[in-house]
């Protein structure tokens, strides 16, 4: 994944993010990322269920969960 694509995919997931917290403001931060992150890539939010980056239930680890994100998006296209 070049750059841009990086880029475009972190739009993607934000603007998702952004749409259900105004549908589900009773979400935490942490809750609606990962939900959004499993509509647009269940097979990347199913790596980060239970691990110390899961922001579900924990909003502290938003940061953190980011940067496994964009790992995890970035050693996928070392793969391809």
């Amino acid at each position: 994944m070049n750059e841009k694509e990086l880029q475009d995919t972190i739009i993607h997931i934000t603007t998702l993010e952004q749409k259900y917290q105004a549908l589900y403001p009773m979400w935490r931060r942490g809750q609606t990322l990962f939900n959004s992150l499993y509509a647009l890539y269940p097979e990347i939010a199913d790596g980060l269920r239970g691990t110390n980056v899961d922001p579900f239930h924990r909003d502290e680890r938003y940061g953190d969960c980011w940067d496994h994100i964009i790992k995890m998006l970035k050693d996928d296209n070392d793969q391809v």
